[in-house]
């Protein structure tokens, strides 16, 4: 499955006012023009997407640029902890649905989560596969531009202190956008790293699943599966697939490219000692390969239990940057 991406054409529809944390933003609607597997009602719902700009009181071209991605199947208002701090440090706040997220999913007008998204997909005829990670990852850095370039044009946030943030899934996602599309000058990443494959084998549960209830995930009973359930099939071959053969995926797999980000550009991770999903050996691994990376591992923080480290990290990161 692939995806036509043409930021060009999009559509922009906005702004309208938008608060998080008592902090009012300007929120677009945008409408690329992609297409992902033809059929129209995925297309759109995987395509368009949110964008929430908050801009502190400082002339716009010398505010630095802060761009939060959540965690995976997380919906914006999940990185709202980070915007009072960014702002009173005069620093700008983007914010965006990613894909299967937020008000970005293919089941709009229903409940549910992003593995309810995966079995519409698969009930539809578009199971996805671990060969999709190449245009997520190109998907998002156009994402990322297009955001950018919508607070330039009608904001005038305009400086090239741009930094990417992103917590767990929304980490792996904007190193892909800094390191092999050169998105950025910092990167930022808590409870994440930038190696696909070692993220993918700490988010995979399936030796856990498959053996607890083999028959739920197993290929022939599919077809009669609830839709979350056949979801959850979807992602765990996906993820077993990434785990199974990194050789296969290292093109896409952003760490591929860490040594190509020139020195200027500082990569910084944030995790705990504890975590199981971005383990501290692989993050302080990852920092390694970049020509300024660094990876700090903070005892008592785990995977899900970050937002009360995550100030003090961002205060350090980006305090050259405060007004």
């Amino acid at each position: 499955m692939s995806a036509s991406i043409a930021f060009s054409t999009a559509s922009v529809h906005g702004p309208e006012d938008y608060w998080l944390r008592d902090r009012r933003a300007a929120r677009y609607w945008v409408e690329p023009q992609r297409t992902f597997t033809g059929d129209p009602h995925i297309d759109y719902g995987l395509s368009s997407f949110p964008v929430a700009i908050f801009q502190p009181n400082r002339p716009a071209a010398d505010t630095p640029i802060v761009v939060g991605l959540q965690g995976i199947g997380a919906p914006m208002e999940f990185n709202d902890f980070i915007v009072p701090q960014l702002l009173d440090m005069g620093i700008a706040v983007i914010l965006f649905d990613t894909f299967m997220a937020g008000k970005r999913r293919v089941l709009r007008d229903q409940s549910g989560d992003m593995l309810d998204d995966l079995g519409e997909m698969a009930r539809r005829g578009y199971a996805l596969s671990a060969d999709w990670m190449g245009t997520l990852f190109a998907a998002t850095a156009d994402d990322t531009r297009a955001a950018l370039r919508l607070a330039a044009e009608r904001h005038g946030l305009t400086s090239d202190r741009v930094a990417l943030f992103g917590i767990s899934f929304g980490a792996l996602l904007h190193s892909g956008a800094f390191s092999k599309h050169g998105v950025g000058r910092r990167l930022l990443c808590v409870g994440g790293h930038a190696d696909l494959s070692a993220m993918a084998r700490g988010f995979s549960l399936s030796w856990f699943i498959r053996k607890a209830g083999p028959v739920l995930t197993s290929r022939p009973f599919r077809s009669i599966l609830c839709r979350k359930i056949l979801g959850l099939a979807v992602l765990l071959d996906v993820l077993d697939s990434l785990v199974a053969d990194p050789d296969k995926y290292r093109a896409v797999n952003p760490i591929t490219y860490a040594d190509q980000v020139d020195g200027g550009r500082r990569a910084r991770f944030l995790v705990g000692e504890n975590d199981w999903i971005a383990a501290p050996r692989e993050a302080e691994r990852c920092a390694g390969q970049f020509g300024d990376g660094a990876c700090y591992v903070v005892p008592d923080m785990s995977h899900d239990r970050f937002v009360e480290h995550t100030p003090y990290f961002l205060a350090t990161q980006l305090g050259d940057w405060a007004w």
